[in-house]
């Protein structure tokens, strides 16, 4: 069978992404770039790299995790907020490689799922304080040896808007002249990549949560719920006084016909799956987020929404997306004293976003599709 990358046969491609573990957007855009993969006809293996751990450690964290009345090192915690999204993940995500502790087990893994393409992405892939320790140019694929394996960055992104890490230019400017193509989700990245790394073809493509319709977003969450007043649905990372003042002094300026669903609070027990989580920006009439992917699935399920700038954990991501689909106005700055009160009474003008949204998508599905042909 001829697939639509004009092979005679699936090509099997090791997608290597930031552990899942408990984090709503690093388990949707591994999803969703898994699903829009096998969409075009390819076999993704996930390739789960975590931190190295002896046999012992293993066994020991087991018992620990699934031990009620403890918490010891934080472990049972850790699990107890990753377990909910379990179902979802192997229903979505079923081929993965199982714990990769060292270099050479991700050498082997690559090798042993036959793998003919490896894509790093998305999300903060190219953060070194992200991921298992000693990992970071794992990332950057320094664990793939055969000349014949292609090598991929998809909408990876350094979380900060600088090159950070000078000790490692030189490596790392070595292995991405060993990638087929570069692309990154911020602007920011395109200049690090082009000026400092010595890859002046790094593309700038969207989030994978972006590549696959909205309709596959639908049928997760599933039905609509009965109408029965409006919603204002706030999901806050980050509780900084500045942050929770611009709240706030924007709930006070809802009516009293609006309730008010808080689906994740700095601090808070509550623990959602993943329908569940997108359901609460589904049936939001008005969403105020400083979550990127918040922000995401506000635009995808085309709601009025506002986004306070998150600069501890990436501002650059907010302003390279805003501004390319022209909501750049939906940008708040709480240290600045903005709390975004005046957008509620200015609702989103979706018809020219989607065509800037459509635009992009067919740019980055080429992206992909080049990359891999």
């Amino acid at each position: 069978m001829t697939l639509k990358n004009g092979s005679e046969k699936p090509v099997n491609i090791g997608l290597l992404t930031l552990p899942f573990h408990a984090n709503y957007g690093g388990i949707v855009q591994g999803v969703a770039l898994t699903q829009f993969l096998e969409g075009e006809g390819y076999n993704v293996t996930l390739l789960e790299r975590l931190r190295a751990a002896t046999r012992l450690q293993i066994l020991g964290g087991s018992i620990l995790q699934r031990l009620p009345g403890q918490n010891v090192q934080g472990l049972r915690g850790r699990w107890l907020r990753a377990r909910p999204h379990h179902p979802f993940i192997n229903r979505y995500v079923p081929r993965r490689s199982g714990p990769l502790r060292d270099d050479a087990a991700m050498t082997q893994a690559v090798a042993k799922h036959n793998i003919g393409a490896v894509i790093v992405g998305s999300d903060q892939v190219w953060r070194a304080r992200y991921g298992a320790p000693n990992s970071f140019l794992n990332r950057f694929l320094d664990f793939v040896k055969p000349a014949d394996v292609r090598r991929i960055a998809y909408a990876a992104s350094f979380g900060d808007d600088t090159w950070i890490y000078p000790d490692q230019t030189e490596a790392i400017t070595r292995l991405l002249a060993r990638f087929s193509a570069v692309s990154v989700r911020e602007a920011s990245g395109v200049v690090i990549c082009s000026e400092v790394l010595d890859r002046p073809d790094t593309q700038l493509v969207l989030d994978p949560t972006f590549l696959i319709s909205p309709d596959f977003w639908t049928s997760v969450v599933g039905p609509v719920r009965p109408a029965g007043g409006k919603t204002l649905t706030t999901y806050i990372l980050d509780s900084t006084r500045a942050a929770v003042k611009a709240r706030d002094s924007l709930l006070a300026s809802f009516g009293p016909d609006y309730k008010v669903q808080a689906s994740g609070i700095a601090g808070s027990h509550a623990i959602y799956d993943i329908p569940t989580w997108l359901r609460f920006f589904r049936d939001a009439d008005f969403v105020a987020t400083d979550s990127f992917h918040g922000t995401v699935f506000s635009i995808i399920f085309q709601k009025n929404f506002v986004s306070f700038v998150n600069k501890r954990r990436g501002a650059d991501r907010f302003t390279t997306l805003l501004g390319m689909l022209g909501l750049s106005d939906r940008l708040i700055f709480p240290d600045e004293g903005q709390d975004g009160a005046h957008l509620i009474r200015e609702p989103i003008d979706y018809g020219p976003v989607v065509e800037r949204l459509r635009e992009q998508r067919e740019k980055s599905v080429q992206f992909l599709r080049s990359a891999l042909s």
